[in-house]
């Protein structure tokens, strides 16, 4: 999401952006030579940085940081309950690698969270990731929504031309 909003930084966002932009160009040259090229949105994952910023009370701030005063603040703490571990992002890359008929995937963003349902693996505890197109999902991270949360049925999915939609800013 890092890409299509402002997250973190300037450069964050850029630098999401950029990812995106060379998979899909590096795609096009790439493909006669049958070597696909991917972009991967990881979500919220447990990194040692993630994990000791939670722990220190600093991941309100950062997370938080750049949001204007009237907008819901995220709550880290929920984040945090929902992020993966790395090795559940090694298993995407993974299944990737294996897939026969990967060449039909590249040039495109693939979400770790879709890719975990199609394949059928799970993280490391044996959780299934939340969806960020996960209505609830959504719905869970704001305090304004949260109430509302936990009625929605898991099921109800944001196309990704909506996310799509959310970056565009003409």
């Amino acid at each position: 999401m890092g890409g299509l909003q402002y997250t973190f930084s300037v450069p964050y966002g850029v630098g999401k952006e950029a990812l995106d932009r060379m998979a899909a160009d590096c795609a096009v040259e790439l493909r006669a030579s049958n070597v696909a090229f991917v972009s991967l949105w990881p979500g919220a994952v447990r990194t040692e940085f993630f994990t000791h910023m939670v722990k220190t009370q600093t991941a309100d701030g950062f997370f938080n940081a750049g949001r204007a005063e009237n907008e819901p603040k995220l709550d880290c703490s929920i984040i945090y309950s929902i992020a993966l571990s790395t090795e559940y992002e090694g298993k995407a890359v993974v299944a990737l690698a294996t897939d026969l008929n990967i060449m039909k995937k590249s040039g495109k963003i693939l979400m770790t969270a879709d890719l975990g349902y199609e394949y059928g693996f799970k993280d490391i505890d044996g959780r299934e990731p939340m969806n960020i197109r996960q209505l609830s999902t959504l719905m869970q991270m704001n305090p304004k929504t949260r109430w509302l949360a936990n009625i929605v049925p898991n099921f109800i999915y944001l196309p990704k031309w909506m996310l799509a939609l959310s970056g565009n800013t003409f």
